[in-house]
């Protein structure tokens, strides 16, 4: 009997598996980005490329399935090669990567406002008081924002033929160079007036509109009044960091920091 149960278990938690434990595949394709980091976006713009229908936040887990939300059993129904979204630090299995990078200052202020918004941190705790533990990566289990970003590219150089490193501000001060060269690294051509359609349908003003729709369905259970997609801005962390708090993310950020060419100063 405890066999039976123990087969019983093993194949509902086989169906329902999540994030990590999710069955990997030699063909997958996995936009990968430390969390706050433009992922959505970019799902957003390959999915207007790749898919026959105007990409929102309904039809977005069919196109390129997020293996947090989806479950194993509905992923492996997928056509191969599948694009889904990962936050993971370094997984051999992932065999082809989009590895978007991201200031992790800008990145701080978003996660902040994600945090909130999903009730995971109190409403009134101040900036200052939560960046240390954004720093440490005490809010998720995808390590901290440098022991992420280096897990994976402590690898690149051995897989230049499957990563491709993205900068979050590069995708979003040229989205169509960096858009364009997605898509011959995964091996899709589509005309230029193609990705400029996406790029379109893609755009802040756009996915904040469609978000606004259907906000209380998409986004139940949620602070309302905090925006999912809110600016995208790659100076805003500028109105949050105090002197004391810039000191402290650049005392354990400024080597990775540096690596991407991010400007130091405040």
């Amino acid at each position: 009997m405890n066999k039976i149960k123990r087969k019983i278990k093993n194949l509902i938690f086989g169906r329902l598996k999540k994030g990590r434990n999710v069955e990997i595949k030699a063909t997958d394709i996995m936009l990968t980005s430390y969390p706050k980091s433009g992922n959505t976006w970019l799902r957003f713009l390959i999915g207007n490329l790749i898919s026959d229908f105007h990409i929102n936040f309904d039809n977005i887990e069919k196109v390129i399935p997020d293996i947090y939300r989806t479950h194993n059993y509905k992923l492996l129904e997928f056509s191969l090669p599948r694009i889904m979204k990962s936050h993971e630090y370094y997984d051999p299995r992932y065999k082809k990567v989009v590895y978007i990078v991201r200031d992790p200052r800008s990145v701080a202020v978003s996660y902040f406002h994600y945090l909130k918004k999903f009730k995971r941190i109190d409403d009134n705790i101040e900036f200052s008081e939560y960046l240390p533990r954004f720093i440490n990566g005490d809010y998720d289990s995808y390590g901290s924002w440098d022991q992420n970003v280096t897990s994976w590219i402590s690898v690149m150089n051995d897989r230049k033929q499957q990563f491709l490193l993205i900068k979050y501000e590069d995708l979003k001060t040229n989205t169509f160079h960096e858009l364009k060269n997605i898509m011959v690294f995964l091996g899709n051509e589509f005309s230029d007036k193609d990705i400029r359609k996406a790029i379109e349908l893609s755009s802040f003003k756009k996915m904040k509109s469609i978000e606004k729709k259907k906000a209380s369905q998409n986004f139940k259970d949620t602070n309302l009044g905090i925006a999912f997609v809110r600016k995208g801005s790659s100076e805003e962390w500028r109105q949050y960091f105090t002197e004391k708090d810039h000191k402290l993310i650049l005392d354990n950020y400024t080597k990775q920091m540096n690596m991407f060419g991010y400007d130091l100063n405040r």
